[in-house]
């Protein structure tokens, strides 16, 4: 798997190393890097419902929307009940296709955190991480009866996890995630990411975990 160093939107156009230009990761990079701080510094990002509609909205208009998923999991068994806020999948040329990124949300902007506030994102991830491969999960819904159809999807060594924060740059903030997130790094090693993006600075990066100084 890959791994690279923290990039900054200075340097946006660098390529995650390792992964091709085709992978959803450098997708949500450029993203997260350009259109997000773009709508955070414009104002228009108000709630943390809408940092989601907006990584959904901007996901979907560049890999298409057989791609990207908003919240798709059957909230009654799937996933140890656990609905992640976007999920990217491949979709399969025949058979099952993968599961490639997963998405958490977290929008704290303008007040300070505490350790609790980050604990469910964090664990939400870590227990997703844990699904076998060998289970296949339906992410459409028929619309004459609600009920999910195909194709299926899978996870996969090669899935990715993904924490997209944007919040405080503070003392309580940065001690919260580096508590929490160090509780994961060994686990999932290069497959959990940071987005991170800090309301004081405006400083938007992409990180691959553990790296907890890049907190700092």
């Amino acid at each position: 798997m890959a791994t690279i160093e923290t990039v900054s939107h200075k340097d946006s156009r660098l390529p995650l190393s390792g992964l091709e230009s085709g992978h959803p990761l450098v997708t949500l990079q450029s993203i997260w890097l350009e259109e997000i701080k773009k709508d955070f510094c414009s104002g228009r990002i108000l709630y943390e419902n809408g940092l989601q509609s907006c990584l959904y909205h901007h996901l979907r208009v560049t890999l298409g929307p057989d791609r990207v998923y908003s919240e798709p999991f059957n909230r009654e068994g799937d996933l140890n009940n656990s609905v992640p806020d976007v999920v990217v999948v491949e979709q399969p040329s025949e058979g099952l296709g993968r599961v490639q990124l997963v998405v958490e949300v977290k929008y704290r902007p303008w007040k300070d955190v505490t350790k609790l506030e980050y604990f469910d994102d964090v664990t939400k991830l870590t227990e997703i991480a844990k699904t076998s491969p060998e289970k296949a999960f339906l992410l459409r819904l028929d619309p004459t009866d609600g009920k999910f159809t195909g194709p299926g999807f899978h996870f996969t060594d090669d899935t990715l996890y993904v924490l997209a924060l944007i919040g405080a740059r503070t003392g309580r903030t940065i001690t919260a995630m580096r508590s929490n997130l160090s509780k994961i790094s060994f686990d999932m090693g290069d497959r959990f990411w940071l987005l991170s993006g800090w309301a004081g600075t405006r400083d938007f990066k992409v990180s691959k975990m553990p790296s907890l100084e890049n907190l700092a």
